[in-house]
């Protein structure tokens, strides 16, 4: 049904004895494992964590009101593993093509580089306070991968549920697979394009429980998908990606989701002050724009000097990301929005540029 590459179509990928038999009380003796118990971790994990992957199902139907089930998910060590391993298993090296609009999460390119597959970069139009994507360039490429980072990292702006829709329908029937990278989700007032998944089988959705969960430390992303797409990336993933301390850290976090939301909204309060401050004192702190933001951070563009912006930063113990030399994001800086401390410290930065 989907268009993976040829060399995975007589696949036969490594298999665990246990990933494949479901026995209880059994003596494990096929691992070369150490058989004295280390509270669990003397054991390799399952290699597709079925418990956790049921859990994550649960918690995301509660979230985006979808149905989904653990067969729909696979982890990854981080979303950017699952980034690779999507272009390794649809795109052929130097024949195929991936596209995105820029400027977005650089991974993408740098994983398209790695897998020596073409790379279609669409520029975004710059608005006034925002960025927007050009449907018509994209529907005149033929591409196999396409990226849809959205809330977009590093403009902050998400990409509007009408044109979601436009580009679903545009490649329905085609051999595109569509990747909509969700890192930011969870701070976005749209709702999760999973509910679109069963009208339109090629959507593949990332999530991560880096930002809003709080996890960074731990490496674990996860993609959501039809099962045929779940099962083929799982052959082809690392059979223990994903380990037993970090599968039960997402596990710990999903079991207190009420203070992880609580959280969650205090960042998004946090983000519309941090916002309102900076606008306010815009031709003080020499800020040319504001961009818009549905993420956790907000792209300011300013009128000059952004490196003497970014050293006063460096020089007040504050670490901030310079994104001047990007393509697209000239004068440009990156401010994560923190703690109300935090933000208000960087404000007293800016009014003392």
């Amino acid at each position: 049904m989907f268009p993976f590459r040829k060399i995975f179509e007589n696949f036969k990928p490594y298999q665990s004895a246990r990933g494949t038999m479901q026995m209880k009380n059994a003596m494990f003796l096929d691992a070369n494992e150490n058989p004295f118990d280390h509270q669990g971790k003397n054991r390799y994990p399952d290699p597709m964590h079925s418990e956790l992957c049921d859990y994550i199902a649960n918690i995301k139907t509660s979230q985006f009101s979808v149905e989904i089930t653990e067969k729909n998910i696979v982890l990854g060590n981080g979303s950017d593993e699952l980034i690779d391993l999507l272009i390794r298993l649809f795109v052929e090296p130097k024949e195929e093509a991936i596209a995105y609009f820029s400027p977005t999460f650089t991974m993408y390119k740098a994983y398209a580089n790695i897998n020596n597959v073409k790379i279609i970069d669409i520029p975004m139009r710059e608005t006034d306070n925002d960025f927007e994507i050009d449907c018509e360039r994209l529907f005149e490429e033929k591409i196999k991968l396409l990226f849809l980072c959205t809330p977009n990292n590093p403009t902050g702006n998400n990409i509007p549920e009408k044109k979601l829709i436009e580009i679903f329908e545009f490649y329905k029937n085609s051999n595109t697979l569509i990747v909509v990278d969700e890192a930011y989700i969870d701070y976005c007032s749209e709702k999760s394009v999973i509910k679109y998944q069963k009208k339109y089988k090629n959507i593949i959705v990332l999530h991560t429980f880096s930002k809003m969960w709080g996890l960074a430390g731990c490496r674990v992303g996860c993609m959501i998908a039809d099962s045929e797409i779940v099962f083929q990336l799982s052959a082809i993933k690392p059979v223990y990606n994903v380990s037993i301390l970090n599968a039960q850290a997402v596990k710990n976090q999903i079991d207190i989701k009420e203070k992880i939301y609580q959280q969650r909204n205090e960042i998004i309060s946090q983000r519309f002050f941090l916002h309102s401050e900076l606008e306010k004192n815009k031709d003080l702190m020499k800020i040319e724009k504001i961009f818009s933001s549905q993420a956790n951070f907000l792209l300011i563009k300013f009128k000059e000097n952004p490196e003497k912006i970014y050293e006063k930063f460096v020089q007040n113990n504050l670490i901030v990301r310079n994104f001047h030399s990007y393509k697209y994001l000239t004068n440009c800086i990156r401010i994560t929005v923190g703690t109300n401390e935090e933000n208000k410290k960087v404000i007293e930065i800016l009014k003392n540029i």
